[in-house]
């Protein structure tokens, strides 16, 4: 299921053609065997490129805290909440997000 601040824009999304399917196996091989063997922590602070980390505050897949604290491993990282999203800024918060992505040209 899409995760969504607003409920309004959860509509939004379901009446658009195949939103909120996943591929169920990979998916679930993701995230049972995957992310239990993957963390980067510890090297995130050899990264010397422009780093632009964001999170949505209401997020239920990728918990808030894990952005900042990301964001604090990357040396210069610059970060960004989006106060009224969950897991998509990018459409919760459009006009904000574009903003966001401007500033890392």
């Amino acid at each position: 299921m899409m995760s969504y601040y607003r409920e309004e824009k959860l509509r939004e999304s379901l009446k658009i053609p195949n939103s909120g399917r996943t591929v169920g196996a990979r998916l679930n091989y993701f995230i049972q065997v995957d992310c239990r063997n993957y963390d980067v922590r510890e090297r995130l602070s050899e990264l010397s490129i422009p780093s632009y980390i964001y999170a949505g505050l209401h997020d239920a897949q990728c918990p808030y805290e894990y952005g900042v604290e990301i964001a604090d491993l990357i040396p210069g990282s610059v970060f960004r909440t989006f106060e009224y999203s969950n897991h998509n800024p990018f459409v919760e918060e459009a006009d904000a997000f574009e903003e966001f992505v401007a500033m890392t040209k």
